[in-house]
């Protein structure tokens, strides 16, 4: 008795040893703007340590330590961490550059280890128990922080004074908005969407309701392509109507998704290039043509930029920082991540869960259109982004299952 009940125990700390990852990376986020807002440094102390405790779980527990990795993942981990180290040699934040690609490359090491490690239930409970917390601290500090501002923040929701800018909180908010898709209970599950559906729309953030409404929809058909032929049925038929009602009103819909997306907005319009992105997007390619090698240094094309405070592109950006070698390497880890994804959601017992996933890497890649990061580990939408990614095949998840 005592032999199964371990194994089982383990495996239950280690789903909420997952939920609270990620939980703990936003609250450290939050809380050390706060505490920490004239020390960059303990700033980045902080959000380090949130991000990189789980490695003590897993040298202390019975989990394994070293995960499973295939050979063209560990192909590709080598290379962009040898470029990604060697961009600080070139880097004009040699620090900044050190401290976040060490941090980035334990953040993958560690989503190696719970994909190792989780079985499927697993995760479900650590998403549920991650969007539960989660949805709670959303819904408190969007309480205690929003303001009708002015016009140099045109009414969009900030936190901490506007030190966590709206569409950071609204790339928080997506992983907690699919991530509730998972909650079984009913109620709780539309409960904690509407709680992370809130800050969304408060802070306008353009690219991320794009991504929630691509990653909403690709869930929505992986799961359907699975569902009972009365489903199906049922699904047919809301989608003809509200095709029908949108054809009635398209006067109201088209001005709807005018207004938010602000296509026609003298400021972050159409005719504003981007909202001027498409300048800064110019400069970060020109940095990758000065260094195409080894970059720029990690997390440091800002300190290059002239026309904007970034690059707005994470592609351009990660391009510009490690070469072309370690982005390829980058790139392939996300396109074999999203093969096994697709196989995964192919398999009707695993669809659940990875249709969450699935949907929540095409999101991601969306948003990183228009904002700076591609890699990023300071919140838990990236996390959960490196996670998916790195995700292991079909024949490894079921001999994680079976243990």
């Amino acid at each position: 008795m005592s032999i199964t009940s371990g194994p089982k125990k383990q495996s239950k700390v280690l789903a909420v040893v997952f939920g609270l990852w990620l939980f703990s990376v936003f609250a450290a986020s939050i809380e050390g703007r706060v505490i920490f807002s004239t020390n960059e440094n303990l700033l980045l102390a902080t959000l380090g340590c949130s991000i990189v405790w789980p490695l003590i779980y897993f040298t202390l527990s019975r989990q394994s330590f070293l995960p499973k990795i295939r050979q063209g993942q560990l192909i590709a981990m080598i290379v962009f961490s040898v470029f990604a180290l060697s961009s600080i040699l070139f880097s004009a934040e040699m620090l900044k550059s050190t401290v976040y690609a060490v941090i980035t490359i334990l953040a993958i090491f560690i989503a190696m280890q719970f994909n190792s490690n989780l079985a499927t239930p697993q995760y479900e409970r650590g998403l549920t128990l991650y969007s539960f917390l989660m949805s709670i601290l959303l819904l408190w500090e969007t309480y205690v922080n929003y303001k009708w501002a002015g016009i140099d923040r045109g009414g969009r929701l900030t936190f901490g004074d506007a030190s966590l800018n709206p569409n950071s909180i609204a790339l928080v908010s997506i992983s907690v908005l699919l991530s509730s898709i998972i909650i079984q209970n009913s109620v709780l599950r539309w409960s904690v969407f509407s709680a992370a559906l809130i800050p969304l729309i408060m802070t306008n953030s353009r690219a991320s309701m794009l991504g929630s409404i691509i990653g909403l929809i690709a869930m929505f058909v992986v799961r359907t392509k699975v569902a009972s032929r009365r489903t199906q049925v049922v699904v047919f038929l809301v989608l003809v109507l509200g095709g029908t009602l949108g054809a009635a009103f398209s006067e109201i819909v088209t001005g709807t998704v005018s207004d938010f997306f602000s296509i026609h907005d003298r400021y972050r319009g159409i005719d504003t290039g981007a909202t001027g992105r498409i300048y800064a997007w110019r400069e970060t390619w020109n940095l990758f043509l000065n260094n195409p090698l080894f970059g720029v240094g990690f997390r440091a094309h800002e300190a290059h930029m002239r026309v904007g405070s970034s690059s707005h592109q994470g592609y351009l950006a990660l391009l510009a920082e490690v070469g072309i070698f370690g982005f390829l390497a980058v790139m392939y880890l996300i396109g074999s991540g999203i093969r096994t994804l697709w196989e995964r959601v192919k398999n009707d017992e695993l669809v659940s869960i990875n249709s969450v996933l699935f949907g929540l890497v095409l999101a991601y890649l969306v948003i990183a259109l228009f904002e700076r990061f591609l890699l990023n580990v300071g919140n838990p939408t990236s996390l959960l982004f490196l996670v998916a990614i790195t995700m292991p095949s079909l024949s490894s998840a079921r001999s994680v299952s079976a243990t």
